[in-house]
């Protein structure tokens, strides 16, 4: 029968420390074979106190037990023992301790972007001695969670000192104060001391004695000017950021502004480059402009002053609004890309008649856009575009599609080196559409295009493997290969064919904003997650992304039956 207190009388503060190191070792090494060395044989263990399943007699039941939680549900474990707050009973080999604990634990039955969680707690850890090993612990756990919890960590910064005053919620020591070496005047914080050198300038006195003279004050240049961001959509992109330059200059000049003065040329950028692209539908633009002239025309006007300028051009702007920052290529989370094929493309160009080309190009009204088109769901057969493809050819788009997908799981390229989530899905849908749009088979890319081409050379490699001119091996073996330099040399001529078609027919839908959106409150993009801190998109803004979808389609898919 197991005896508490076997020997009695007190254990050494060195034997604690040995064992606790010991237990530490094995719990961040998760190493059960140190148990014996811990432990007595017959000790017993209780992870939680007046529960049967959690209380483990003898070395054995605690060894399963530490296999099964330890070694099997935890990883990346940290320890630390605070070793002040160690209390040793005067009379018994009793000794309370208290660690922190820190591990990324396994939960079971819990889906699968729940399975895993970051675990931290202070524990408090009743132990009973026998010679110097363990014969008793009785642990309870605090887990630290909640809004007014502040992680301490467990690096070695933090004494147990700062522990203490930490746990105790001790107000913050006043700082030091920090001197000028120039002035040798003094300044409660370094933050302060900061901002009287960026505002003072050294000066010495007749006698070599230093001082700090204020600055005098300039007028800042960058308070003229005003950040704005528009949504802007274009059939081609060829010349599309020096036109919208020259129309905001010629829009200086209506107001008799000087244009150097009002328009800041060189601050122009674009969420995603407009050479990416044959059109766009919606890309996002930025650029300062004096606070004269936004003061002359207002920003809610100013979309529609621009677009009546460049409507010729097949430019349109959809919204105008006022920014604190631009929005820069890095602020998109990744870009959402479409592109139109007409069927005869999929067939074996030798065997597919000019009759056959004009029937699909036709004599089509556009009179709607095509965005908030789901895409069909229904069989084949029941769809106009049954008298354009076969169900084997469908078969084979939607293989292909997943092929792709199953590849930007994985390891495309230049996915490797980013941390972004974003950055590391590559989503491909292939549909049919509606009437009038029954002839193209539409593909629908999401994905973050590091670089010009890769767009088109992903739905090259879908169009050869829908030809049957790639095999399922030959398919995900050219994905893997798709953004390297080498492209062209491993590429098949006919996919650097389809590679240089393709480009004509992909459009930019959109970038995904969400996130920069959600910081300027405004909603820029038509198809951006919701988010009840941005505003919804106006009608009138709604329609004029509808007309350029209308616009994209007339001018570059109802092409003469050469170009198909």
């Amino acid at each position: 029968q197991f005896k508490r207190y076997r020997t009695m009388g007190t254990v050494s503060r060195d034997t604690v420390l040995q064992a606790i190191n010991l237990y530490g070792l094995a719990w961040t090494t998760q190493n059960t074979t140190l148990l014996p060395s811990l432990f007595t044989t017959d000790a017993i263990y209780i992870e939680r106190a007046y529960d049967k399943n959690a209380t483990f007699r003898g070395i054995d039941a605690i060894a399963r037990y530490w296999k099964y939680q330890i070694v099997g549900k935890q990883s990346n474990i940290t320890f630390r023992h605070v070793v002040s707050d160690m209390v040793r009973d005067a009379d018994r080999p009793v000794v309370v301790v208290k660690w922190l604990a820190e591990f990324d634990n396994r939960r079971e039955c819990r889906s699968l972007e729940k399975t895993h969680k970051r675990v931290r707690f202070c524990q408090m850890a009743k132990l009973e001695f026998r010679g110097d090993k363990i014969c008793y612990l009785e642990e309870y756990a605090q887990a630290m969670t909640g809004p007014g919890v502040r992680w301490p960590g467990i690096g070695e910064d933090a004494s147990d000192d700062d522990l203490a005053a930490r746990i105790r919620q001790d107000p913050p020591k006043v700082p030091k104060t920090v001197q000028c070496d120039i002035c040798h005047n003094e300044f409660p914080s370094r933050t302060q001391l900061f901002r009287h050198l960026k505002t003072t300038q050294p000066r010495e006195d007749g006698e070599g004695v230093g001082h700090c003279v204020p600055i005098e004050q300039q007028e800042d240049e960058e308070e003229a000017f005003a950040w704005i961001c528009m949504s802007v959509g274009y059939t081609c992109s060829e010349g599309v950021h020096d036109q919208l330059l020259e129309a905001l200059i010629a829009l200086a000049n209506d107001h008799t502004l000087q244009p150097t003065a009002s328009v800041d040329s060189d601050s122009l950028t674009w969420a995603v480059p407009p050479s990416w692209t044959f059109s766009a539908v919606v890309n996002v633009a930025s650029i300062k402009l004096s606070k004269i002239l936004l003061g002359k025309l207002s920003v809610d006007a100013l979309a529609f002053v621009l677009t009546d300028k460049l409507q010729n051009a097949g430019i349109g702007v959809h919204t105008v609004v006022l920014v604190d920052r631009p929005c820069v290529e890095e602020r998109r989370e990744f870009e959402k890309y479409e592109a139109f094929i007409p069927w005869s493309v999929l067939q074996d160009q030798e065997q597919c008649t000019n009759e056959e080309k004009e029937r699909i190009v036709g004599d089509t009204t556009f009179n709607k856009g095509w965005s908030k088109q789901s895409g069909c769901r229904q069989p084949l057969s029941e769809t106009a575009a049954s008298q354009y493809v076969d169900a084997e050819m469908a078969k084979r788009l939607r293989n292909g599609s997943r092929l792709l997908r199953d590849c930007g799981r994985t390891d495309l390229g230049h996915f490797a080196d980013t941390k972004n989530p974003h950055e590391m899905k590559l989503r491909v849908r292939t549909s049919t559409m509606e009437e009038p749009w029954h002839r193209f088979c539409r593909i629908s890319i999401s994905m973050r295009q590091p670089r010009y081409g890769i767009i088109e050379r992903i739905i090259a490699l879908l169009l050869e493997y829908a030809r049957s001119s790639l095999s399922e091996d030959e398919m995900v073996a050219s994905a893997l290969k798709v953004t390297s330099q080498d492209y062209t040399q491993t590429s098949t001529s006919t996919m650097l064919q389809q590679d240089s078609l393709c480009t004509k027919f992909v459009c930019l839908l959109e970038p995904a904003l969400t996130k920069y959106e959600g910081k300027i409150g405004i909603k820029l993009c038509g198809e951006s997650d919701n988010n009840d801190a941005v505003q919804k998109m106006p009608k009138d803004v709604e329609s004029s992304i509808t007309r350029m979808e209308v616009a994209i389609l007339a001018q570059r898919w109802r092409g003469s039956t050469e170009e198909v």
